[in-house]
């Protein structure tokens, strides 16, 4: 489930009474900082539903490759398992998420154990699939499992394999390959995801989804990515978000509560968890307003850092900044390009940092026009009625003065607890001639800038 962040009328309306009771008519601002007219409120999505399972740590030895040398040919862990055959979660909803790394080989290819161990379960992989064998090893005093999908084999649960050994051939399937698993912990004729090759990628707060044949829990529960546990693999870099998403105003961090949305800050940090160097054309903070990019201009963070090279377990820690333009929805992402022009969209998260970011940025107040707008000057207080569009929430106006001095009028307590959406009314002085640029500004935002020409 999202949940949404806001300040409603009634609290702002609240809180504007109590800063109008506490400051004074005029009161000069010496420094200020820039907030765009929109307010807005953040829900954080995390791509990664470790969330919904859970998994005993094991300690795992460098395990060895079942086919000679690995080198993933199909689907890798924790994408979309998206084929003709394939199911997803619930019926017509999203692709499962796929549990283990489909290694190349061909039919026949002889497959060993990737550790000494003992065959918990074979069982059909699914019609037109062959066979799985599920097998627990130990490791001091911790256990954990393999998965070795789509092969031919003889054995039976309860037999003995030794690492190294050959337990089966790869079948002959279309598009023959083996699907091999890692999962962190022991084996427990209850758990029925740990038989599986995917499991559902669940909505936000779901702990499963029936997929019209089986009720599993969501995706990744205890199985983890296999590829940087194998020995003789063929190197491959594997980037993760290894420090969190963040995006914060000043000392306003979401989801804390809704802030708003001049520049906004944006951090994360990657880390190369593979076997070998990557080399990423840009590392980006992509964002879509909805799922667009108006005008073709994407609303991306800056900057876009480019060409950079992260060596095995080598971080690179990102820091950037957007302003929205419009109202509307925005979802922001944790991606790279690699060389050859193909993007990960997104980066792929670890132990449940966040790589996924939505705000939704709301229209603030605007300023139509000003009666009277021509003022004489005068150093009695005279009364000028602002006109415009959501208004009610309106703290104070900012007033720049003809020589530069800025001047906020705050709005009087009366006047904010029977405020009107559509107007308010300023009563000062206007002692100087020349123009006063005037905005509205509520808790989070402030409006477009409207003149008053005073002879």
């Amino acid at each position: 489930m999202r949940t949404l962040f806001r300040i409603s009328r009634s609290s702002s309306s609240l809180i504007a009474a109590i800063l109008a009771i506490s400051c004074s008519f005029l009161i000069p601002l010496s420094t200020e900082s820039k907030v765009e007219p929109f307010y807005a409120s953040a829900v954080f999505q995390s791509a990664n539903h470790s969330a919904h399972g859970s998994w005993t740590a094991a300690a795992i030895p460098t395990l060895q490759c079942p086919i000679g040398i690995c080198k993933v040919g199909g689907f890798p862990f924790d994408v979309d398992w998206n084929c003709s055959k394939c199911r997803r979660c619930p019926v017509n909803g999203p692709w499962k998420k796929h549990t283990g790394a489909d290694l190349r080989a061909d039919p026949k290819t002889e497959v060993v154990a990737a550790e000494t161990g003992t065959v918990k379960d074979v069982y059909s992989a699914g019609d037109g699939w062959a066979s799985a064998i599920l097998v627990e090893h130990s490791n001091g005093n911790s256990k954990y499992l393999t998965l070795y999908m789509h092969v031919d084999t003889t054995l039976k649960p309860g037999a003995h394999v030794d690492r190294g050994k050959p337990i089966a051939t790869v079948a002959a399937i279309s598009d023959a390959h083996l699907h091999f698993g890692l999962w962190m912990g022991p084996y427990d004729p209850k758990v029925s995801e740990n038989h599986r090759g995917a499991l559902p990628a669940c909505a936000q707060g779901a702990t499963s989804c029936f997929d019209g044949k089986y009720n599993d829990r969501c995706f990744p529960q205890s199985w983890v990515d296999p590829m940087p546990y194998l020995q003789n693999s063929s190197p491959q870099p594997r980037v993760v978000v290894s420090t969190s998403l963040r995006i914060s105003q000043g000392n306003a961090v979401a989801p804390s509560g809704a802030f708003g949305m001049g520049k906004i800050d944006g951090t994360f940090t990657v880390t190369n968890r593979g076997n070998s160097k990557i080399s990423m054309k840009q590392l980006l903070l992509a964002g879509r307003l909805g799922d667009t990019c108006p005008n073709n201009q994407c609303p991306d963070f800056q900057p876009m850092p480019r060409n950079i090279t992260l060596e095995p377990n080598q971080t690179f820690s990102y820091a950037g900044s957007f302003t929205p333009q419009r109202p509307g929805t925005y979802n922001f992402d944790v991606v790279y390009e690699n060389q050859d022009g193909k993007w990960q969209w997104p980066v792929n998260s670890e132990n449940g940092t966040k790589n996924h970011i939505i705000i939704i940025v709301e229209p603030g107040p605007t300023l139509n026009s000003a009666n009277p707008a021509q003022l004489s000057a005068s150093s009695k207080r005279q009364t000028v009625i602002l006109s415009g569009t959501g208004l009610g929430r309106t703290l104070y106006c900012r007033v720049v003065l003809p020589n530069g001095q800025v001047t906020n009028i705050y709005v009087p307590l009366q006047q904010v607890l029977n405020s009107s959406s559509n107007r308010i009314e300023l009563n000062t002085e206007f002692r100087m001639r020349g123009t006063y640029y005037i905005r509205a500004h509520t808790l989070l935002t402030y409006s477009n800038e409207l003149t008053i020409q005073v002879r």
